[in-house]
């Protein structure tokens, strides 16, 4: 799921046209006209750039129309792959590039898809050089360097002056107090380093109650727990935490035997 809407985005772009990302901003195709410079003549090129405006086609109603789903199903795969790739303020995206800082750096393998073709530079004709007077000047400047040369070699050269340097005082600032989070009723936090096998992520708290009720009634030996994923607010509703990605891998396979109602599990590290 994660590597579609990856290989989404990075097809639309290769089209040449803008995506949005929702509550993120926009990935803006750009291409600057040819130019020339010294060395000859430099050929057009696409770039991909990031921009806080909503710009071109939106990602979620593209996985609606890919996965043929309806929007609602389409926003829950988006908000998950976003929680996937980073999250609101730093994006990484496969083949893709990276958001950071309202900055996108693109990948190489997209730049080399946006620009498969390009042009052989054209280098002006070099003048013609003056070749006795190059010889001459070459001369002078051996003459010249051979008696500093001498120069330098005959004097006798000062001891040099130690000087110690002066002690360095850093004085570390204090550090300011981390703000209490505050617990919110049914919702609880990750713990750092964690592994959990998540069913889904919801917008709404009420809808993750819903979904937690409903799996917790068909399958009481489920530990469901609905998390907030450190400040975001999107709710991550967890069938189980285990000390291992591998403990989790094994436990989502034995429930997606089970039923088909788990096929859409992902593991999520709290990093």
């Amino acid at each position: 799921m994660i590597t579609q809407v990856n290989r989404l985005i990075f097809n639309t772009l290769c089209k040449g046209s803008d995506v949005t990302l929702p509550n993120v901003g926009s990935l803006v195709v750009r291409r600057s006209s040819a130019t020339k410079d010294k060395g000859g003549f430099v050929p057009p090129k696409r770039t991909v750039t990031f921009t806080g405006e909503s710009r071109g086609v939106n990602i979620v109603e593209l996985i609606a129309s890919t996965a043929n789903v309806d929007n609602n199903r389409a926003e829950e795969i988006y908000n998950q792959w976003l929680l996937h790739v980073g999250g609101k303020e730093t994006l990484v995206i496969e083949s893709v590039g990276k958001i950071a800082n309202r900055k996108f750096t693109a990948d190489d393998i997209l730049l080399s898809q946006l620009n498969p073709l390009v042009a052989a530079t054209v280098a002006p004709k070099a003048k013609k050089s003056n070749k006795g007077l190059v010889i001459a000047l070459v001369a002078i400047l051996i003459a010249v360097a051979a008696v500093v040369l001498y120069l330098f070699i005959g004097r006798e050269k000062p001891e040099p002056v130690v000087v110690a340097p002066e002690p360095v005082v850093e004085v570390a600032p204090e550090p300011e107090p981390e703000p209490q989070p505050v617990k919110e009723e049914g919702v609880e936090r990750m713990v750092e380093g964690g592994n959990y096998l998540v069913w889904g992520v919801f917008a709404q708290k009420q809808n993750a109650m819903s979904y937690k009720k409903m799996l917790e009634r068909k399958y009481p030996e489920l530990n469901c727990t609905i998390y907030h994923h450190r400040e975001d607010t999107m709710y991550l509703l967890a069938v189980c935490d285990k000390p291992t990605r591998t403990a989790c891998l094994h436990y989502m396979w034995s429930l997606q035997e089970k039923d088909g109602l788990f096929d859409d599990m992902w593991i999520f590290t709290n990093k």
